[in-house]
């Protein structure tokens, strides 16, 4: 929506200028998302909805801080705000600025709070393997699942135990060290794990993994 906003030509009221930098603090993978080629633009009943509106692009941000704060992620949440602080301060929307910064005050408080009694509970990790003719390609291939808040090891096996026994028919679901020689591979094998995120000594002691959030956003090593 934001990329469209920005290359508007004929609604000059509705375009918005499109700074990559400051989606990328509440979400890292904004960036090849934000790669949009102009024919998608172009095509017949694409981006016609409100949803493409500064007005919709607002209601999006909105919404987008009702979800995060949820789920307690307050940090993002901040991220967002600010981007809705840019926007609004082009446009001298101050009375609109001053309704994020109440908000900002909130949340600030909820990270506050939480961070003293250590009470947020965050995503878990698993790791989820594929072995079998029946996965073709995706035979060998390991994936890391982000699970909701408090999500077991058990309830998440179970729901993949009936997805792929659905499809395939039975599954093997372990988990731990194997050898792939001693599995079936004329059926499904699934190993799954539960993982933790990986941190550097360097990374531990800088300022940048220093709180529980820091600890749980933004990593790509288990």
């Amino acid at each position: 929506v934001c990329v469209y906003l920005s290359k508007l030509k004929e609604k000059e009221k509705e375009k918005i200028a499109v700074n990559n930098k400051q989606f990328f603090r509440s979400a890292p993978n904004s960036h090849e998302e934000m790669i949009v080629p102009e024919e998608s633009f172009q095509e017949e009943g694409i981006c016609q909805s409100r949803t493409f509106t500064r007005k919709g692009l607002f209601s999006m941000f909105e919404e987008a801080v009702h979800l995060l704060r949820r789920d307690s992620l307050f940090e993002s949440c901040i991220a967002v705000e600010r981007l809705l602080i840019n926007f609004h301060k082009k446009e001298r929307n101050y009375k609109e600025m001053t309704e994020v910064f109440s908000d900002l005050q909130s949340i600030s408080q909820n990270i506050v709070d939480s961070n003293a009694s250590n009470s947020r509970l965050f995503s878990s990790y698993y790791l989820v393997g594929f072995y079998g003719k029946c996965f073709e390609q995706q035979s060998g291939k390991e994936y890391i699942y982000k699970e909701s808040q408090g999500a077991r090891l058990s309830e998440v096996t179970d729901r993949l135990k009936a997805q792929y026994s659905a499809q395939f028919g039975n599954c093997n679901v372990f988990g731990g060290r194997f050898n792939i020689s001693e599995l079936d591979l004329n059926i499904p094998n699934i190993r799954i794990l539960s993982v933790n995120p990986y941190f550097s000594k360097e990374e531990l002691t800088s300022k940048e993994r220093s709180t529980p959030f820091e600890k749980q956003f933004n990593i790509n090593r288990f």
